[in-house]
């Protein structure tokens, strides 16, 4: 079963609109995939656009969020090489830099929040995206004046103090992802400004090819029990971590808000706490409306 070269079209919504109510059984939402008399495969959103000789042959396959999103990316960088396997799964490489220093390395190219393209570390051991505060900064992530969320992490000499938030949107290649959990704390290296770990590389099999030093994603089948391309220990982890956060500081805020009122620090500590409640708020919020949007189980997002 061959791989061809893939052509694009998309339309305006309000075409694609009116086809719906033309050609059935084609519904939008879907991808359409079809192959000309050369063998060409051509992938499409638009049912409208199929030549009507090859519509009974047309295959179409439900489009989630995700990867909606990342057919739009892909649309965008024309310098992006994206084939699909006949069951409409994408397959694509990205290269990446094989050395930092005299150190073998795996560091990629990744665009976050569809603003700022760096460099990153691919680490598979890792179970989410860690970046460095010039990094963050950068994306404005954090209150230059005030900061952000404060947590812990793990370090060489033990835990360290970082700082939690989220970025919007993660692109490597054609590979893309919604709303990931990112730990803000310095990075030693002048070769690459954060890591990527598995809670991105969730949705795709990994192959490194070290001969030409490209990293090889093959797309994986959607899941049913992985809405947002995660499965129900990310989503119940994330939950917990971070309203457990957030009722810690609520608590912290309420005792100091109902203690003495005055004494050294008072103020200080109060506007840390008010400070500290309203970050992890909000980053809870953003938690739940991405979990509102992929349907997630209300009992995975059960938290003490």
């Amino acid at each position: 079963m061959g791989i061809r070269t893939v052509s694009f079209t998309l339309r305006a919504m309000l075409a694609a609109a009116i086809a719906l109510a033309l050609f059935q059984p084609f519904s939008f939402g879907d991808l359409y995939r079809w192959k000309d008399a050369e063998g060409t495969i051509h992938i499409t959103e638009d049912p409208s656009s199929i030549p009507p000789e090859y519509r009974d042959e047309t295959r179409s396959r439900a489009l989630s969020t995700d990867t909606r999103a990342s057919l739009l990316a892909d649309l965008a960088d024309p310098g992006v090489a994206v084939t699909f396997s006949e069951d409409g799964l994408r397959h694509f490489e990205v290269p990446y830099a094989g050395y930092e220093g005299m150190a073998r390395r795996i560091i990629i190219p990744v665009t976050i929040n569809k603003s700022v393209t760096t460099t990153l570390l691919l680490d598979t051991g890792a179970p989410g995206l860690v970046i460095a505060p010039h990094l963050a900064e950068r994306l404005g992530l954090i209150d230059p004046e005030e900061g952000g969320l404060i947590v812990t992490t793990g370090g060489v000499g033990g835990e360290v103090p970082a700082t939690l938030t989220a970025v919007d949107s993660i692109q490597v290649g054609a590979a893309y992802a919604e709303f990931l959990p990112a730990t803000i704390t310095p990075i030693n290296s002048e070769h690459f400004e954060g890591l990527v770990g598995m809670d991105f590389l969730a949705g795709y099999r990994i192959s490194i090819d070290t001969s030409r030093n490209v990293l090889v994603f093959d797309e994986l089948p959607m899941q049913q029990n992985m809405p947002g391309g995660h499965d129900e220990i990310w989503w119940r982890s994330n939950f917990h971590r971070i309203a457990g956060m957030k009722e810690a500081w609520r608590r912290f805020l309420i005792e100091n808000e109902n203690g003495a009122k005055t004494g050294a620090g008072f103020e200080q500590r109060k506007k840390l706490a008010r400070h500290q409640y309203s970050e992890a708020e909000k980053l809870y919020d953003k938690l739940e409306r991405f979990a509102s949007e992929n349907s997630v189980p209300a009992h995975w997002r059960q938290h003490p």
